[in-house]
């Protein structure tokens, strides 16, 4: 990937994680954390995050049914010559992580007790 692509999927990530955060509800914390491409570069896999966990399915729910509003966002305030579509899904990468952390975390509690 070369720098221009770099750049744009950091601008795209930056422009949807503002458009989440001003038209989520507050019973959730929504976070892009990645952008994915597609090979051919027509596509753009935003992963997300949610906070509390009850609502991910709630959050990518209204995330989904919003796409068109986020590509019109992000038309209004980028640059971008050649804008892709967009599909979001939850990143179960990152939730992986922080799964682990728990499991640390409470395993060094079990070793001071």
């Amino acid at each position: 990937m070369n720098l221009h692509q770099q750049k744009s999927l950091s601008l795209i990530r930056e422009l949807a994680a503002r458009f989440f955060r001003d038209q989520t509800s507050t019973k959730s914390l929504v976070t892009v954390t990645n952008c994915l491409p597609s090979r051919d570069g027509k596509k753009v896999t935003i992963l997300i995050t949610v906070l509390p966990e009850k609502f991910e399915a709630e959050a990518l729910f209204f995330a989904r049914r919003h796409r068109t509003e986020l590509r019109e966002f992000i038309k209004t305030h980028s640059r971008l010559q050649i804008l892709p579509f967009f599909e979001v899904e939850l990143d179960l990468i990152e939730k992986g992580w922080n799964l682990a952390d728990k499991v640390k975390d409470n395993g060094k509690k079990l070793k001071k007790k």
